[in-house]
């Protein structure tokens, strides 16, 4: 039964190294900003381990990996990269089956299942994903979202991104204020809330519908962040977001530099430069000293 499980584990394994390897093999779905909003992030809560697809320690490619006792405390920045059509519907690592319309996401140390939240170093946006299925297997890459997570990160196009990966393992803990959003709770914390653009001819989406052409959702050239504080340590940066969350329901994100040297703490995105001065005034009136009016091309 051990090698059964073994030898299974190694197939999925395999198929993630390809998913990340290779040109996806059917085309990729278009789906509209709104379609993409209604996907609702999944909750963090206690699941006890997987029956499948959590052995001490396996190897692939003469790689040796070893599965953690617990998630607890882990955080890492890396590389993501996402898997879609060529696997939906395929079995994943916990055995169930992949969808790329969920929040999923594989990766090849984390106890399954298990809940982490995903920042795009890039554009501070920030998502929550349930890590059911192994990979990626591809150096310097350290996690492999679902096709809706990368789009909710704006991260389709580009195949991949840096992030920071961090583990949930308290689920009472209040989690990037999703559930404050305006709208639906799917919507990814730092999403840009207007109206975009939505391309002719683009066809609901179901298993069966697949659009030959992907659709591209251009963001405004310009946006505003207001920055509330800077932090070497990260601890200092994760209070003060606690503390602006419970003052108030603006959309607060972390961002961390390249190397994690320094941590921003920034509301927005913000529409344009007026929304950005009457949200400085705000926080200058909630006695926060000199918060910065940050532009994002």
């Amino acid at each position: 039964m051990v090698k059964l499980l073994h030898a299974s584990l190694i197939i999925t394994a395999l198929v993630s190294l390809y998913s990340c390897t290779q040109t996806q093999s059917r085309s990729v779905p278009v789906l509209t900003p709104e379609q993409v909003a209604r996907v609702p992030s999944p909750i963090p809560r206690d699941e006890p381990r997987s029956r499948y697809g959590n052995p001490a320690n396996y190897e692939v490619f003469g790689v040796d990996y070893q599965v953690m006792d617990s998630a607890r405390g882990y955080q890492e920045q890396g590389k993501a990269s996402w898997y879609g059509p060529g696997f939906h519907g395929k079995l994943t690592s916990t055995r169930e089956k992949y969808d790329m319309y969920a929040m999923t996401a594989a990766h090849k140390s984390l106890p399954l299942p298990c809940y982490v939240e995903v920042t795009n170093l890039l554009n501070g946006r920030q998502i929550v994903v349930r890590v059911n299925d192994r990979g990626p297997f591809v150096e310097g890459r350290i996690i492999d979202l679902s096709y809706v997570a990368a789009q909710k990160l704006d991260m389709v196009e580009a195949g991949t991104a840096p992030v920071r990966v961090r583990a949930l393992t308290s689920p009472n803990r209040q989690v990037l204020n999703y559930e404050k959003l305006q709208g639906d709770p799917g919507l990814a914390k730092g999403a840009i809330h207007m109206e975009q653009r939505v391309p002719q001819n683009v066809a609901a989406v179901s298993e069966s519908s697949v659009v030959e052409t992907p659709a591209v959702y251009q963001a405004p050239k310009a946006v505003y962040y207001l920055q509330i504080g800077a932090f070497s340590e990260a601890n200092n940066a994760y209070a003060l977001q606690a503390k602006l969350s419970q003052q108030s329901s603006d959309s607060v994100i972390v961002l961390a530099d390249e190397y994690g040297a320094l941590h921003r703490v920034q509301i927005g995105p913000l529409i344009n430069e007026v929304a950005a001065q009457r949200l400085q005034q705000k926080y200058i009136n909630l006695g926060y000293q000199r918060p910065k009016i940050i532009r994002g091309d």
